[in-house]
């Protein structure tokens, strides 16, 4: 039992370690020193062109972050390029204020992909 635990603890460890390993994958730092992600975002059904320009115009005002639409995904949620983010921070504030808007579902980094340049 004494050896279960312990491995069960390495276990979770090391799932962690990799998890965050792995969030470091999703996110670009090109040579100009922006940082660029991918974003998970579920509109409410009321959201009738989430691909629109104007609309991604709209999402991204005020945040200094330029979003672009890629494409629909499975579940009904869909896939958005961020770029133009100064750092980390920007980011988590970025998805904060997307989750925080009356159309959206939810948001969240994309953590399965790198994101495209």
């Amino acid at each position: 039992m004494k050896y279960h635990n312990q491995f069960n603890r390495l276990l979770a460890a090391a799932i962690l370690f990799l998890t965050l390993l792995m969030t470091g994958c999703v996110v670009d730092k090109p040579a100009n020193g922006d940082l660029s992600a991918r974003i998970i975002i579920k509109f409410t059904p009321e959201v009738a062109a989430p691909a629109d320009n104007a609309y991604m115009a709209q999402l991204g005002e005020g945040t200094e972050a330029t979003l672009k639409y890629i494409r629909a995904t499975s579940g009904g949620a869909h896939l958005l390029y961020a770029g133009s983010l100064t750092d980390m921070a920007h980011l988590n504030r970025l998805i904060e204020r997307l989750n925080n808007r009356e159309d959206t579902i939810y948001a969240e980094l994309d953590a399965r992909r790198k994101t495209a340049k």
